[in-house]
């Protein structure tokens, strides 16, 4: 048996000697309040700062950038239409279900999940400032974003509206639409008929096939189709954009493009 008295060290003594407190039970201990009140502080903080989040998306959501478009760009970076054929529009739900299977030429993403469609007019000066534009937007989200391009030729102001309209079709039927197509912006000032069929070669397209297609003015009835169908959705000129139904009227410069473009992809957004 041990003997627990003779072998007690030096200081042992005083040891013992204390009055020994018993623990105090875990929910009087003071660091737990601690940590508590940390955690209520930091749940406080994230709800805040949630609240802080809706209301920034809510800021740039992509209903309020087009109304913020609308109202500081219409006048000066657009071509109107003649008023009196212009309608009210439609919901953007309305608007994205009908131009869902619009019969137009298109690049980028097939399956991409923002669709952009474009409402506009060869002749249109707005358009041929908006080109350049949208080619940097199309390189830079080719995998996000599908770009359409519909016809909305204002003939009152442009004689030649419906005719660059037509040359183009005619180069899609060779695969050479978007070829054609920035040809006809960078060379607006000086398109006519036969600037036309020059366009054409310069594009090497098979120039028996280009004029007989001009000729039989197969694609006229369409285009003034496409017209009509963009006065139904509320375009009142060119160049109109319709972002997954949402429309957004005249000339867009890079960073709202980037802007609607990143709510889409990671906003709050219903479609």
């Amino acid at each position: 048996m041990i003997d627990y008295q003779s072998s007690q060290k030096k200081g042992d003594s005083d040891l013992f000697a204390k009055d020994l407190k018993p623990s105090k039970p875990w929910y009087k201990k003071w660091w737990l309040y601690t940590y508590l009140l940390i955690f209520i502080v930091s749940l406080i903080a994230l709800v805040v700062f949630g609240n802080a989040t809706d209301k920034v998306l809510n800021t740039f959501s992509v209903d309020n950038i087009s109304d913020s478009i609308t109202s500081t760009i219409l006048n000066d970076n657009i071509t109107q239409v003649d008023k009196s054929k212009v309608t009210k529009g439609v919901d953007y739900k309305v608007a994205q279900e009908r131009l869902r299977f619009l019969d137009a030429p298109s690049i980028g993403n097939p399956d991409a999940p923002i669709v952009i469609v474009e409402f506009s007019d060869f002749q249109c000066p707005f358009c041929r400032q908006a080109f350049p534009i949208l080619k940097q937007m199309i390189a830079k989200y080719s995998d996000q974003v599908k770009f359409v391009y519909a016809d909305f030729p204002i003939t009152e102001i442009h004689d030649l509206a419906i005719p660059a309209a037509h040359a183009a079709r005619c180069a899609n039927e060779q695969g050479k639409f978007w070829q054609y197509h920035d040809s006809l912006f960078q060379n607006q000032d000086n398109l006519s008929q036969s600037a036309f069929l020059k366009l054409a070669e310069m594009n090497d397209l098979d120039m028996q096939d280009f004029a007989a297609c001009m000729d039989s003015q197969k694609y006229v009835q369409d285009i003034q189709d496409q017209f009509q169908l963009g006065l139904e959705l509320g375009v009142t000129g060119t160049p109109t954009f319709f972002v997954n139904g949402r429309r957004f009227p005249g000339v867009i410069p890079p960073d709202t493009w980037d802007q609607v473009i990143s709510v889409l992809l990671y906003g709050k957004e219903n479609n």
